[in-house]
């Protein structure tokens, strides 16, 4: 079965396609989604589900987090333990980095197996101008290489603060995800288990938690059809801590010659 990436756009930023040498193209963020004037469109819970973490044991890191406040732990039994060193009961925390404000920019776009449903989407988004993603993986890169050299050029947000919150002189990389959104309408919470917080923090179960938050939303949006591409700047490129942006949009020039089309491509294809 076919699928297409369609794109839906105010007049003003349909692209010229005699000249996609330098075309504009706006980044959000997930910010942006939570407090969009388009009722249509706003999520405030958008990318920040909640993750409820099921702990068996005590461990050093733990301690650390309570100390500093950075889990909230409506359960928390720490000199109960078995014979096996397991709490009793287990403790569940709440993971404050996924339940607070994290922010990073994201490009959203529709995915359809049909052609008709264009003009039911495009309602949606009160918009009648569209075009067609042809190459997702050249299109992806492209903004991916054009943000990196704007935040080279501009590391600044107009309020004179880094659009990157980093500790001073680490070094920072983009990485992305791209996917299908899925629609459901269950709690916005993960349950989680694990035997120690920091075997959840040194382990890539964080990055396949990250995926399932960032492309979950509520069974309202369903009519949109999202695919979406999210890119993260974080402590290393696949791993490592990730790092908060301090923008909601930004608009970068791009050459998307070659990535983009008038008419309808299969991207299965």
């Amino acid at each position: 079965m076919p699928k297409y990436l369609v794109k839906f756009v105010e007049e003003q930023y349909m692209p010229n396609f005699q000249n996609l040498n330098n075309y504009s193209i706006r980044l959000g963020s997930f910010l942006d989604y939570k407090i969009t004037e388009d009722l249509k469109r706003q999520d405030g819970s958008e990318g920040q589900r909640g993750l409820q973490l099921t702990i068996k044991k005590p461990c050093s890191k733990l301690d650390e987090f309570i100390t500093k406040g950075d889990l909230q732990m409506p359960q928390y039994t720490k000199n109960e333990l078995n014979e096996k060193g397991n709490f009793i009961p287990e403790v569940n925390i709440m993971d404050h980095e996924h339940l607070e404000n994290f922010n990073t920019w994201l490009f959203s776009c529709s995915i359809v197996d049909n052609i008709e449903d264009i003009e039911k989407i495009k309602d949606k988004f009160n918009a009648d101008n569209y075009y067609f993603i042809s190459d997702i993986d050249k299109f992806i890169n492209i903004i991916q290489h054009s943000l990196s050299k704007d935040l080279q050029n501009y590391p600044y947000n107009e309020s004179g603060k880094p659009r990157i919150q980093y500790p001073k002189g680490n070094n920072v990389y983009l990485d992305g995800y791209k996917n299908t959104v899925t629609y459901n309408s269950d709690s916005k919470y993960m349950n989680f288990t694990c035997n120690t917080l920091t075997e959840y923090l040194e382990s890539k179960n964080t990055r396949t938690i990250n995926m399932q938050l960032w492309f979950n939303k509520g069974i309202k949006f369903i009519d949109e059809k999202e695919f979406r591409f999210i890119i993260y700047p974080s402590a290393n490129r696949g791993e490592g801590k990730l790092y908060n942006i301090d923008e909601m949009s930004c608009l970068l020039n791009v050459d998307l010659n070659d990535c983009i089309s008038k008419t309808p491509v299969d991207i299965d294809k």
